[in-house]
């Protein structure tokens, strides 16, 4: 029995009728998001809470709505697992559809330097809890900024080769490092580099899952979850370095911050390259 939602929605304009309405299989039940999959077109559903924000492909509901689909989900798994079904029942509920495409601003160098001293102070606190050490593949991203905006087409696909699918969780740190890399060169407005690297990952899509999958497919298409874009929004000053760092932190085990690093790589070569490009000039 579908749940019925009491709060307002916000969808991604650019998700298909299909992923919304018809019945879905669960592919992934958290603390953060609830992945379904469309049974119509195989394409992905996620529900996020307020907290989480809107996701490619997805919807953004009210803390109680989601508490309750998660319940209603979860226990609908257990009493038929890999039964589809529908999901939610709209009814007078007020839907707002969102763009999630990323457009290029202007970068704000004190923002950045803050931005960089707070994920540095993460992964110090990371480094001590004794968790399987993410950096070494985060600062792939820092390799694959810069062979993606030198046009080097070789190396960005060495890199991807090592990133894609690399690390633990349901969306991987290395997939997560690719998706940052691409919001920030979005911001920055290169989408040369961003064309060499999208046009890396198709032949590696296979060794990664299916939640990636989706996510870096929509990170080519421009299109990012409403947590990412704060962390651009923050690099650009138009929002606080701590409340998007904060919150990035709090996304997946350490997906938040993965994503973070491969957007500090991005601006941080892009800056460098569009510099020395302008002395040379």
């Amino acid at each position: 029995m579908p749940v019925a939602i009491r709060g307002s929605v916000r969808i991604d304009r650019d998700a298909p009728a299909t992923a919304i309405a018809s019945p879905v299989e669960v592919v992934h039940l958290g603390q953060s998001a609830l992945v379904l999959r469309s049974v119509a077109d195989d394409r992905l559903l996620v529900i996020t809470g307020p907290s989480g924000g809107l996701m490619p492909g997805g919807c953004c509901v009210g803390a109680g709505d989601f508490s309750l689909l998660r319940d209603a989900l979860t226990a609908r798994l257990a009493a038929q697992p890999g039964a589809p079904g529908r999901w939610c029942g709209w009814g007078g509920t007020a839907v707002e559809a969102r763009g999630l495409r990323v457009a290029p601003a202007a970068i704000d160098a004190r923002a950045v330097k803050e931005i960089r001293r707070l994920l540095e102070a993460e992964e110090l606190r990371e480094s001590r809890s004794g968790v399987v050490d993410p950096v070494p593949l985060r600062r792939e991203g820092n390799a694959l900024a810069a062979a993606a905006l030198a046009g080097e087409h070789g190396e960005t696909a060495a890199v991807l080769a090592r990133l894609v699918g690399a690390g633990p969780g349901t969306t991987p740190t290395g997939d997560d490092v690719i998706a940052g890399v691409l919001a920030g060169l979005a911001l920055l407005g290169e989408r040369r580099a961003a064309a060499i690297v999208a046009a890396g990952l198709p032949r590696l899509l296979g060794r990664t899952t299916l939640a990636s999958r989706h996510y870096l497919a929509a990170a080519v298409d421009g299109r990012f979850g409403e947590h990412v874009q704060e962390l651009l929004s923050a690099a650009s000053g138009r929002s606080a370095p701590l409340r998007a760092v904060a919150r990035a932190a709090r996304w997946g085990g350490s997906s938040g911050i993965d994503l973070l690093a491969g957007v500090m790589a991005a601006i941080d070569d892009g800056r460098t390259g569009r510099n020395t490009r302008e002395r040379s000039a």
